[in-house]
């Protein structure tokens, strides 16, 4: 297999690019890898064996030295990530459940969990830079576009986990900004605005008024709970943004569409993200996972 370039990888999505799923979405959980080995040096050799490490060093700069470029180097050891990571022959069967959100679904990107004594592989759809709000049918900004053609490719009574809304809730952008600009008069009227075009896009993708494959569940992660960086603002807002979408989710009463019951275990004192669960205080870290997993299958009782 040739060494694909950077651009198709990057605009995957947007680009007629002959690099297949797996290889681009290998490449992004590549790159979180690569970041919290800057962070946490230690904790993520543990990730893959010394020898590895070694063979791939050099294969980098074997690449780099013969491409002549950073970035064919990178589309390069993506391809490598895959032939490291390929599944064990005789590895359990697991059905896939998809990861359709921003850059806050990569610590669980191919990930397992069990749910009702089924298998499930957590297979990303990433939208870089999404929010809650571009989830409004017909809404033509680029993310969602993506946002729509990945929706399309989600095959037809699949599972999927929506992971949105923390950039909704950033300062200088989203809900605050929109505020400052007049849009909405107040951040109350922000929240209520976000959630409603979140929920609505989602129910409509759901009883196929999109015009797309219909998924057979649907389940809303939460914003993940203010950290110690968080300003007061982005605090109350994070927590009121949670709350309205599990209110709109319960009265809208869509069969399937469901709020993820996580917050309580994120947080002790249900305020502010338990540091133990932080990756870089922003994202979360895998850690959280078999509590995820948890939380799915209350859900699925439902």
């Amino acid at each position: 297999m040739g060494i694909p370039s950077c651009q198709n990888l990057l605009f995957h999505d947007s680009l007629k690019s002959p690099v297949s799923d797996d290889t681009y979405y290998h490449g992004l959980e590549l790159l979180q890898i690569i970041i919290s080995f800057l962070a946490f040096p230690l904790k993520t050799r543990s990730l893959i064996d010394a020898a590895s490490y070694r063979e791939m060093d050099t294969w980098i700069t074997e690449v780099r030295n013969e491409m002549g470029s950073s970035e064919e180097a990178y589309a390069g050891v993506i391809e490598r990530v895959v032939e490291l990571t390929e599944p064990s022959p005789n590895a359990q069967p697991s059905k896939e459940m998809y990861l359709l959100g921003e850059s806050h679904i990569l610590p669980l990107c191919w990930k397992n969990v069990n749910v009702e004594r089924q298998g499930y592989t957590l297979i990303p759809r990433l939208v870089m830079g999404l929010k809650a709000f571009y989830f409004k049918p017909g809404f033509s900004r680029r993310e969602a576009v993506i946002l729509r053609r990945h929706m399309a490719k989600i095959p037809e009574g699949a599972s999927v986990i929506v992971v949105a809304g923390e950039i909704d809730c950033r300062p200088y952008t989203g809900i605050l900004a929109a505020v400052e600009k007049g849009k909405y008069r107040d951040i109350h009227q922000g929240v209520a605005t976000t959630a409603f075009n979140f929920v609505e896009g989602l129910a409509a993708w759901m009883d196929g008024s999109l015009g797309l494959t219909r998924p057979g569940k649907v389940i809303i992660h939460p914003v993940r709970p203010p950290t110690k960086r968080s300003s007061l603002q982005e605090r109350d807002l994070i927590q009121e943004l949670n709350v309205t979408i599990d209110k709109m989710v319960r009265d809208r009463e869509v069969p399937g569409l469901r709020f993820l019951d996580l917050l309580p275990t994120l947080s002790k004192d249900g305020f502010l993200l338990e540091q133990f669960h932080s990756g870089d205080e922003v994202h979360l870290n895998s850690e959280y996972v078999p509590l995820l997993q948890d939380s799915i299958e209350r859900t699925f009782r439902q």
